[in-house]
């Protein structure tokens, strides 16, 4: 089975993101207005009731057990929670809930190094969370003193009935909604691109394949072979390190030439005695070369060469530029051999 090098590019993938930017946006305020909607028409109030109990020690001062931890609040915090203790509530209740609808709106807090412990309930009905509240107070009280040694519970503070409901962060939901429809949009995208990316290195390795194929198939006329384009940016440097390192794979001796770096200052005439040298000794000369409209020196490159390959980008540049390009090539008389589609 064949396998494929994966090459993502970060910079491709950023400019895929940064045109479907609008996509982005529209994702994120479709859920942040889902979510706007869902906020107001379910836009019921909640109250909270709050008891409080005291954790007293038993102990005289020094003679604490050294088995303790330290986190005794942190201990019964966990007890309250106890089947024991909220199935005693459910008992006597007359509303009919589960242990775990009871424990969904039961929250119990604990003040920074105190022994003091909240138990909290949040219910739409400000009444019974309030006998919730005060239920389950009493009911921890009642069961944990039984099994405390050393410690005892005591009821400080009873919960009444709240008369304002807790403040809903509708906002809050819909700018976190905003971004998580934004993320959940860049995912989708880069998603895409990597699939997409995949099936056309698949593509790549057959198209460039057959081109070697079809060059090898020339045999000797084709050994030095300039690939160029008709505007900048259309991707003829990485077709043309392709098309070299294809070679390579099928047992070629390949030369690879790119002129079009910023960093070249070599005289003309040194170019081409170093493309003729390769041309003597290795099966093939692969010439990347700069964009045609802005290149002064293709007439001298496209002697020394037995065929070009005109590298065109999808949606890129406009027929003027590619008639253009052809046109300067045709009054050289020069060997066009085929043109490649690149998508990037």
């Amino acid at each position: 089975m064949e396998e494929y090098e994966r090459k993502i590019s970060l910079i491709d993938l950023f400019n895929e993101i940064k045109r479907r930017a609008t996509i982005v946006l529209a994702a994120g305020i479709i859920l942040a207005c889902v979510i706007c909607v869902y906020e107001y028409a379910h836009d019921e109030e909640v109250y909270v009731a709050t008891s409080t109990i005291y954790i007293e020690t038993n102990y005289v001062e020094g003679n604490v057990p050294n088995n303790n931890t330290g986190n005794v609040p942190l201990d019964y915090i966990e007890l309250i929670k106890s089947k024991a203790v909220i199935e005693n509530v459910l008992d006597d209740l007359v509303n009919e809930l589960s242990y775990e609808e009871l424990i969904g709106m039961l929250s119990i807090t604990n003040t920074e190094k105190t022994y003091v412990i909240n138990i909290n309930i949040n219910n739409r009905n400000a009444e019974l969370a309030a006998v919730l509240s005060n239920e389950i107070a009493k009911s921890a009280v009642e069961i944990l003193n039984d099994i405390s040694e050393g410690y005892e519970l005591r009821i400080i503070g009873t919960a009444s009935i709240p008369q304002t409901p807790i403040p809903q962060n509708v906002v809050k939901n819909i700018i976190i909604a905003f971004f998580i429809g934004s993320f959940i949009a860049v995912m989708a995208i880069i998603g895409l691109f990597i699939l997409r990316d995949g099936i056309t290195n698949r593509d790549n390795d057959n198209m460039f394949k057959f081109l070697s194929n079809s060059i090898i198939k020339k045999d000797c006329h084709l050994r030095c072979i300039l690939v160029t384009s008709s505007v900048a940016n259309e991707g003829s440097v990485d077709v043309a390190k392709e098309l070299s390192n294809t070679l390579k794979t099928i047992g070629k001796t390949v030369t690879f030439v790119n002129l079009d770096t910023p960093n070249i200052n070599i005289q003309k005439k040194q170019i081409i005695e170093y493309i003729q040298e390769s041309k003597e000794g290795d099966d093939f000369t692969i010439i990347n070369a700069e964009y045609i409209e802005n290149n002064p020196d293709i007439p001298d490159i496209v002697d020394i060469s037995d065929g070009i390959l005109l590298v065109v980008k999808r949606n890129f540049a406009n027929r003027k530029k590619i008639k253009y390009a052809n046109n300067k090539l045709q009054m050289v008389d020069c060997n066009i051999v085929g043109a490649v589609l690149t998508d990037k």
